[in-house]
């Protein structure tokens, strides 16, 4: 079944009011709507279902994912912050703060399919079976994209750093960001 653009957009408000209902907050309601709507755009209600109550669906499920992978990364950054914290002096942590620069560089050189995975992997982090359904892909095309983004970013930070894995890898390692 295809809902009518027209009767999406008359649900717009109700749908804006959702958004910062759940998200709390005004620019975290408007990605949470921008996602739903991405969402509406690539796939219909069910045969019978009511337009609110599978927006409501889609993006009350949107935002839990959004929370969970929030508070996932923020323990995640949060130990490792304390990690580097007690162990590393001060020239080391800005080495460190140099690393992440260049690894957030070489994020920016992929492509759109490869940069949207490893976001939703590493920043968002959701499953590979979850972002297979949230961008409506085989689980063995999300797991092929991750392990191809991977790879890519590893031959470019082996190559800003001379070939030294050692001088980037443990940033990495402790952000969670190189998994098999």
């Amino acid at each position: 079944m295809s809902v009518p653009l027209d009767q999406l957009l008359s649900e717009k408000e109700w749908m804006r009011g959702l958004a910062l209902h759940l998200a709390r907050e005004p620019n975290a309601a408007a990605d949470l709507l921008q996602d739903t709507w991405v969402n509406l755009l690539r796939r219909a209600p069910p045969d019978g279902a009511s337009v609110r109550g599978w927006v409501s669906t889609v993006m009350t499920n949107l935002a839990r994912n959004r929370h969970r992978g929030l508070e996932r990364r923020t323990r995640r950054e949060l130990a490792w912050a304390r990690r580097m914290t007690d162990a590393a002096p001060a020239d080391e942590a800005l080495e460190l703060a140099e690393t992440i620069g260049r690894l957030r560089a070489a994020l920016a050189t992929l492509s759109e399919e490869h940069r949207d995975v490893v976001y939703l992997r590493y920043f968002a982090d959701l499953t590979p079976k979850e972002i297979a359904e949230q961008l409506e892909l085989p689980a063995a095309t999300v797991r092929t994209r991750l392990k191809r983004a991977r790879d890519r970013l590893r031959e470019q930070l082996d190559r800003t750093h001379g070939g030294d894995r050692g001088a980037w890898a443990p940033v990495l390692l402790a952000w969670g960001a190189v998994r098999e």
